[in-house]
């Protein structure tokens, strides 16, 4: 039998459009017996209240029954739709759905956790739509029932590892069962979510036999007649998979929002010049606009460097902006009531200014061309509150948002590597880093050493907070994170890039007092 692994990039909410790109898909594997899709493939990666709102359950009954007639002629789809849980009102699950020959069968749901069955072509099938664990209690049941193969239409988010350690499961969960499993993954970017895809068939013994494409839209066919199928070589290291997540999540997010172009602000320091490279691969250099906004503070070197990186990409020279004559006038309108305020040791006011500055004429560039703007601010940032609200904050997408400064910098190298050349010149990548709001600023003035922030940022956070960080993290950067909260709920989403971004398993009081230090 033919099984086609169906992984499609869906449009949450958008059921005309998804219902067109899973036939167009599904044309695509002709001589399959049985095409399987994702869970998410017809509403799309967390619906949320859509499933709630005036029309929509229609609308998803309506694109079953196009779904079903334009699959008449051709193999069984199965697919999953949202249903009301029973014992829970305003709460859904996913349901599973096999189409054929015109018509629609809803497969009953199981109880005990087992999975729903399935019979076709003298096969059993075991099917587990996404949310459902494959747990040792799980697999046990499933394998009382005497499966020839267990299929799972899965929504697995990508974290660093997550794809590996995925496999391996999949691949213990066909060697307890001795059946083989078939985990069809959805891929594409979801807001801050990014799924990767790739697919995979595993026989009885749990040996991998086939494997999908990472990150992007593919359909593998497994025959079990066949010992092994398409194996696609996963990504080689990390950054690779991250660099591939990035470059999908920038691309969809733009892209799903109706958006073509993309605005940043180019510095010269190597946040924005990553962000750049991201957003070219992600959109197309014509597609990128850039802009230099620099202060009296700014270095030629930056100014240089941001020309160069510009170059290097293909993109046309960014535009400059100089802010002094917006400084000027602040600082006229403010002297007034700023006479009866004197400033006190460590007063940032007027560096705080500067970021708004920009911040501005970001925004009004982003209107008048109908462009999103890209945030460049990392997590090593966000986590210590180093960072100016609705000034560097502003931004649609914060494209490096969950990626540590160390992280930031390892995956730059690994760009350069990659192409071959110092697309990003090597004066950015070795160059103290500095906002450049005050005469010979560095983030060290400001910040501990990117090092030691970075391992106790990584140290905290997979503990989401509840228990005491990792020994050796200063109490004093705990409590700034602490105190950076109010921060990072104002800032723009953050592609999830770690095992733990901020907002996801970490959550502090913004108005709470309890401190280490």
């Amino acid at each position: 039998m033919k099984t086609a692994l169906i992984q499609c990039n869906s449009v949450t909410g958008d059921l005309a459009g998804n219902t067109g790109r899973i036939l167009a898909a599904a044309h695509k594997a002709q001589g399959a017996d049985l095409c399987v899709l994702p869970a998410t493939a017809l509403c799309g990666v967390e619906p949320a209240s859509y499933l709630a709102m005036e029309g929509f359950p229609q609308a998803v009954e309506n694109a079953l029954d196009r779904l079903a007639a334009g699959l008449a002629g051709g193999p069984a789809l199965l697919i999953a739709c949202p249903r009301p849980k029973a014992a829970s009102q305003g709460d859904f699950s996913d349901v599973a759905v096999l189409l054929g020959g015109g018509e629609r069968r809803e497969l009953a749901r199981e109880g005990n956790g087992a999975p729903t069955l399935l019979a076709l072509r003298q096969k059993k099938f075991g099917v587990l739509t996404a949310g459902h664990d494959l747990s040792d209690a799980r697999i046990a049941r499933a394998r009382a029932t005497g499966l020839d193969a267990l299929i799972v239409m899965g929504a697995s988010q990508w974290r660093p590892g997550i794809p590996r350690k995925r496999e391996k499961k999949l691949a213990q969960a066909a060697a307890d069962l001795r059946a083989f499993v078939l985990a069809v993954n959805t891929v594409g970017g979801n807001d801050c979510a990014v799924f990767n895809g790739q697919s995979t068939a595993y026989d009885p013994a749990g040996e991998l036999i086939g494997r999908a494409r990472a990150f992007e839209e593919d359909v593998l066919v497994v025959d079990d007649a066949v010992p092994k199928g398409r194996l696609e070589t996963p990504c080689a290291c990390e950054e690779e998979e991250t660099w591939k997540a990035l470059v999908l999540g920038t691309r969809d997010f733009v892209q799903k929002c109706g958006a073509a172009k993309v605005l940043l602000g180019l510095s010269g320091g190597v946040d924005s010049a990553l962000v750049c490279c991201i957003a070219v691969e992600a959109l197309g250099a014509e597609n990128v606009v850039t802009v230099r906004m620099p202060s009296p503070y700014s270095s030629r070197g930056s100014l240089d460097d941001a020309a160069a990186l510009a170059e290097n990409l293909g993109i046309p020279e960014p535009r400059t902006i100089p802010i002094e004559p917006a400084m000027t006038a602040f600082s006229s309108m403010l002297a007034p009531v700023f006479s009866d305020a004197p400033a006190k040791a460590g007063d940032v006011t007027f560096e705080n200014l500067q970021a708004r500055i920009r911040g501005t004429l970001l925004n009004a560039l982003a209107n008048r061309m109908g462009a999103l703007i890209l945030n460049t601010g990392n997590k090593s940032e966000a986590a210590m509150g180093y960072s100016t609200l609705y000034g560097d904050t502003v931004g649609a997408l914060a494209v490096i948002g969950d990626l540590t400064k160390m992280r930031v910098y390892a995956l730059c190298r690994w760009f350069n590597a990659a192409r071959g050349a110092s697309v990003i010149p090597d004066a950015i990548l070795t160059k103290a880093p500095s906002a450049e709001l005050r005469p010979n600023q560095k983030d060290s003035d400001s910040l501990p050493p990117y090092e030691e922030l970075d391992a106790a940022i990584e140290g905290i956070l997979p503990t989401g907070g509840r228990k005491r960080p990792e020994a050796g993290v200063r109490p004093d950067i705990f409590d700034r994170i602490c105190r950076a909260e109010f921060k990072r709920r104002q800032e723009p989403p953050a592609l999830a890039a770690s095992a733990t971004p901020f907002g996801k398993g970490w959550s502090v009081p913004i108005a709470g007092r309890f401190r280490r230090a």
